[in-house]
């Protein structure tokens, strides 16, 4: 917490956070599953990559890869490729959680423009003669896609 900030802000904000979780679950619970195994899994694979790099080095230290030990040689290349597939695989899913994060904020618009629309039906039609209301309704209207995904990458 800043110095500046007053604990009430703090607070207020943490309200905020509660209420956006929520809202984000609502919006699809099974997305929020995906995007944590999808999490983990991006968190597993360069500490992998990181361990078959040590026992490439290590094997090809341990053997000297001599010119006709192609036992060894067979076990380095078997390494190496090994890394190269969980690079590749590393590729793969990071392409699929930015998909999953659009589908995610795509689902989380669609439910923030019907609560909009939900709301925008039960105000009375007065309200629409009021230039204050009118502008906070457009406003909302166009910044909500914007937002949607500032809070989804926020989190």
């Amino acid at each position: 917490m800043n110095a500046q900030q007053p604990p009430s802000d703090a607070i207020r904000r943490l309200g905020h956070l509660k209420q956006s979780l929520h809202f984000i679950w609502q919006s699809g619970p099974i997305w929020i599953v995906i995007v944590l195994l999808l999490f983990i899994i991006q968190g597993v694979l360069p500490l992998l990559m990181l361990y078959l790099l040590k026992l490439i080095v290590d094997s090809a230290a341990a053997t000297g890869l001599a010119a006709g030990d192609k036992t060894a040689f067979g076990e380095v290349v078997f390494l190496i490729a090994l890394a190269g597939m969980v690079s590749l695989s590393s590729a793969f899913f990071r392409n699929i959680s930015q998909l999953v994060n659009q589908a995610q904020t795509l689902k989380i618009a669609n439910r923030v423009y019907y609560r909009l629309h939900a709301k925008t039906l039960e105000v009375d039609l007065a309200c629409y003669e009021n230039a204050q209301y009118y502008d906070k309704l457009h406003r909302a209207q166009k910044e909500a896609p914007h937002r949607t995904y500032r809070i989804i990458h926020d989190l």
